[in-house]
């Protein structure tokens, strides 16, 4: 199976069953999602047990709506997903618009060793925290 293939099996399962993913983790996987600092997903996690905990949690934090079928695209080690998603933060009963995101994943002998999400989460940010949108987004509003 090419990683392309593990890929979209891990990140879209038919069945939402998160555990394939987690299982393919290897010891030394990198995590992270571009979220300005001030929430519980923000920053860089490193080892398995920080991410697998980091997943734990997230279920009580989000929940994630796919808007658009993905792209996969990669040749080798790495491969790259195109999508895009909306987000509803639990804490306040916010769904931020959907937006946009690329998702990064290397892989070493069938193990992912880095999960990078590339987006725009500030909307996220705010919505977490309970801010109100930034001058730069009212502005554009």
């Amino acid at each position: 199976m090419s990683n392309i293939e593990l890929a979209r099996r891990l990140i879209n399962p038919p069945d939402g069953n998160w555990q394939p993913l987690l299982d393919r983790l290897a010891d030394d996987v990198v995590f992270k999602v571009t979220v300005p600092e001030g929430t519980p997903i923000s920053g860089e996690l490193r080892g398995k047990p920080a991410v697998l905990g980091h997943f734990a949690r997230l279920g009580d934090l989000l929940e994630f709506r796919q808007e658009e079928p993905m792209e996969f695209f990669g040749d080798g080690q790495r491969v790259v997903v195109l999508g895009k998603e909306s987000v509803e933060v639990k804490r306040s009963g916010v769904t931020v618009p959907a937006s946009e995101y690329a998702t990064v994943l290397d892989f070493r002998d069938g193990l992912v060793t880095r999960f990078l999400v590339i987006q725009d989460m500030s909307a996220f940010a705010d919505a977490y925290r309970g801010d109100q949108p930034r001058h730069d987004e009212a502005a554009s509003a």
